[in-house]
């Protein structure tokens, strides 16, 4: 809408510059930005609280969900959106530099990151009583992945941007934890994805107290199974159970793998290996878990991201290659979302360090 000049928003900006100038007033130049940088985009606003509210018309305090309410997923996915574009462009910068070896990706990624640990993102309130387990929930799942994309790409972080990010995760691990320590919190996959962040985040800051409560965690998990492999509260979901216990194996695959970085190989544990094996052959067989549960289990086929974890899996399992062969032809995707993306490029970035001794403090 034209103004009493008669001109837009860039035309009173035109004038303005054109009143100072003849003022006699100096002008500020725009800061600088290097031009890597400048194709990066512009970085999604930081929240430091957030209010939101989960979506499943069907879930009480601690039961299960299964059917979700449109009204409420809508206004979800509005609450979220910031979260959501920063967490997609931070994991495809970092995926692209892990794939092409090209800086200028890295960093963008670093610049997202940064920009983040600087504004404090997600310290602060996570709503009030009712909406605050869904707030939490996207606290521990951000910090997964803003723990696994640093991960990536911090071999290219300035000593600057380097203690920020740092500082920042390790300050977003000390909530999620605290959010478990309620004694009636069941342990189900979110209690696995609070432990995968806070795991990244201890070797990122060398902190062995957040190393072992990330062990309890995984443990606990893991005893919680059935002796077919299956987990009693995700079988709760219905039509969902196989998508949710995709969703608790890939941060227990994401541990496992990362244990390696401390001499440790938790592959191995005989628990996480019977749940491997159910999971993937319901994964390639539903009517498995439709006889269990009594539900046609929703398709997998082109999720954006249901069967990447187990390409984190070793390239000689026979599980990684079969499911590579269904990513490639078009079933589903090789990220994960909250893990940093494609989980076969973790997997060589967690290799890499084995074998050149990364800089991890």
């Amino acid at each position: 809408m034209a103004d009493a000049f008669g001109a837009n928003r860039a035309g009173r900006k035109l004038v303005l510059l054109a009143l100072l100038l003849a003022a006699g007033m100096p002008v500020l130049a725009a800061p600088h930005v290097p031009d890597d940088l400048a194709r990066c985009g512009p970085i999604p606003p930081a929240p430091v609280d957030l209010q939101v509210s989960g979506f499943y018309a069907d879930s009480g305090n601690d039961g299960p969900a299964a059917r979700i309410d449109p009204a409420r997923y809508a206004r979800y996915l509005e609450a979220i959106a910031p979260l959501t574009a920063w967490g997609q462009r931070i994991n495809q910068q970092s995926d692209r530099y892990l794939q092409s070896g090209d800086h200028a990706q890295a960093r963008c990624a670093l610049a997202f990151l940064d920009d983040w640990a600087q504004a404090g993102a997600l310290l602060g309130q996570m709503g009030d009583e009712a909406a605050q387990r869904q707030g939490e929930y996207e606290r521990q799942w951000h910090l997964a992945q803003a723990a696994a994309v640093y991960f990536k790409v911090m071999a290219l972080a300035t000593p600057a941007q380097d203690a920020r990010i740092r500082h920042w995760l390790a300050q977003l691990a000390q909530p999620v934890k605290a959010f478990w320590d309620h004694p009636r919190r069941q342990k189900n996959n979110h209690y696995a994805w609070s432990g995968v962040g806070v795991m990244q985040t201890s070797f990122l800051n060398a902190n062995p107290a957040d190393r072992r409560w990330a062990r309890q965690v995984f443990d606990e998990v893991l005893d919680g199974l059935r002796p077919d492999g299956f987990h009693p509260a995700e079988l709760r979901r219905g039509s969902k159970a196989l998508h949710y216990h995709l969703f608790m194996l890939a941060p227990l695959l994401h541990m496992a793998k990362l244990s390696q970085l401390s001499g440790e190989n938790w592959l191995a544990d005989a628990r996480l290996q019977r749940m491997i094996a159910a999971v993937s052959q319901a994964a390639e067989d539903p009517s498995i878990m439709e006889k269990i549960t009594g539900k046609v289990q929703e398709s997998f086929a082109g999720h954006p991201w249901g069967w990447g974890c187990f390409l984190i899996l070793p390239e000689d399992d026979p599980r990684q290659r079969r499911f590579k062969a269904l990513i490639r032809s078009g079933q589903g995707s090789p990220s994960v979302r909250y893990l940093g993306g494609n989980q076969a490029l973790l997997r060589m970035r967690v290799d890499q360090c084995l074998a050149q001794a990364c800089a991890l403090p």
